[in-house]
């Protein structure tokens, strides 16, 4: 099969870049022709296809000079991403397009040309954009379901996209611009959520049910159970370092911890520098900076305890099935998905976002209880291995594309009425 797999970004820059290009790798494993299409990126992974990415965006540029006024019309709908999808669906003649994230760099207006050519379209629901103007569903240091019901002028009142009035509006106009053509919901065939909260969330805001399967993301591979060493007295944090993460009420309320112990944050993010500046020379944490591959395996066969103190809904928290596949019992928010993947008292503990009683409790708790770390690592392992394996990831997913496939081709036989 011949698979469109289309992002903005064909680089790892985020959770959904990193499902994106592993689910790449898994789907060439199998024997299918992967084809990408995004924006061209000076950090994009080689491609013989990058010829019909479409040009580089500023989303950031000012509203009100010329780059800022393309980008905005860009946003709404792009004619040279109409031009280079139809392009690419020329030479390649692909079965199926799968898409994550395609907002404002690449926006909807590929969607009626793959409908034109009778293709397929699955779009995996890694965020709340198509829900919310600003991804996240999250503004002003809280969750928000304010634009529920259709209400995308909130997101201007409450500037919520980079606490700006003009990118606000932008993000309103377009949600709106969108909402009324009904573009996504008429060209995708299938959206899949990566968790249960995610589709709930979706049908709770209006979407159609029927058409929102849930699959969660899977794992490359599953690490070897230790064979030797012991765990350091190590308390792990991988991710974005963003507001939505949490990361600095986090160490706000875990403020002190008894020797040896100590935190390393991993990741970069907008907020890498205020947290250093904040937090850098408080005794015991520790900034890494960005970390992949085995050195990121590394950290996580070094940690005791990982945390995931997001303050807003997660969608899922790859990073949760990283640590429970190596062992690493976590402690997490009560934020979105993240109940669905930590089995509490069982592979980790779940706790209330902002109370910092319980998490300084949680996190003493398992400091002093190593028997209890050992228990909840061995069966967060267990979970990892059965629920979050690629095998039966890819199963399923060419389970459901090959039936829409089928579909297609079957609609595509039906005598066309002269009425």
């Amino acid at each position: 099969m011949k698979i469109l797999q289309i992002n903005k970004f064909y680089h790892l820059r985020g959770g959904a870049e990193r499902y994106m290009l592993t689910l790449s790798h898994l789907l060439e494993e199998h024997g299918h022709t992967v084809i990408p299409f995004a924006m061209q990126h000076p950090n994009n992974l080689p491609s013989p296809y990058q010829e019909y990415f479409v040009s580089p965006v500023d989303t950031h540029a000012s509203p009100w000079s010329a780059a800022g006024i393309a980008a905005a019309a860009r946003v709404l709908w792009s004619r040279e991403a109409e031009r280079k999808i139809e392009a690419l669906i020329q030479k390649t003649k692909p079965d199926l397009a799968h898409l994550h994230l395609i907002y404002h760099h690449l926006s909807p207006s590929i969607l009626p040309v793959l409908v034109r050519h009778h293709i397929p379209i699955v779009m995996t629901l890694s965020d709340y954009k198509l829900i919310c103007p600003n991804y996240k569903l999250y503004t002003q240091g809280s969750p928000c379901e304010r634009c529920r019901g259709g209400k995308y002028y909130e997101a201007t009142v409450h500037k919520c996209l980079r606490d700006s009035v003009a990118a606000s509006a932008l993000g309103s106009v377009e949600m709106y611009f969108h909402k009324m053509l009904k573009v996504y919901e008429r060209s995708v065939d299938l959206f899949i959520a990566p968790s249960h909260f995610v589709r709930d969330e979706f049908v709770k805001f209006g979407q159609d049910g029927l058409k929102i399967r849930v699959l969660p993301y899977f794992l490359p591979t599953i690490p070897p159970p230790e064979k030797h060493g012991t765990r350091e007295p190590l308390i792990l944090y991988v991710g974005r370092l963003s507001k939505e993460k949490g990361v600095d009420k986090f160490l706000e309320m875990v403020h002190a911890l008894p020797s040896p112990w100590r935190i390393a944050i991993i990741g970069t993010g907008p907020e890498e520098a205020p947290l250093q500046e904040r937090f850098g020379k408080r005794s015991g944490v520790v900034f890494v900076g960005h970390v992949e591959g085995d050195a990121l395996a590394a950290w996580y066969q070094r940690a005791s305890i990982a945390v995931v103190p997001s303050q807003f809904f997660e969608p899922f928290g790859i990073v949760v099935i990283e640590a429970l596949s190596y062992g690493v019992p976590v402690v997490a928010s009560n934020r979105g998905a993240l109940p669905e993947i930590i089995d509490h008292e069982k592979t980790g503990l779940i706790v209330p976002a902002d109370d910092g009683d319980a998490w300084r409790s949680a996190i003493a708790r398992l400091i002093q209880d190593e028997r209890l770390r050992q228990s909840m690592g061995k069966n967060g392992r267990k979970v990892a291995a059965i629920l979050y394996a690629r095998e039966m990831h890819y199963t399923k997913l060419i389970e459901w594309y090959e039936e829409l496939v089928q579909k297609k081709i079957s609609n595509s036989q039906l005598p066309i009425s002269n009425k």
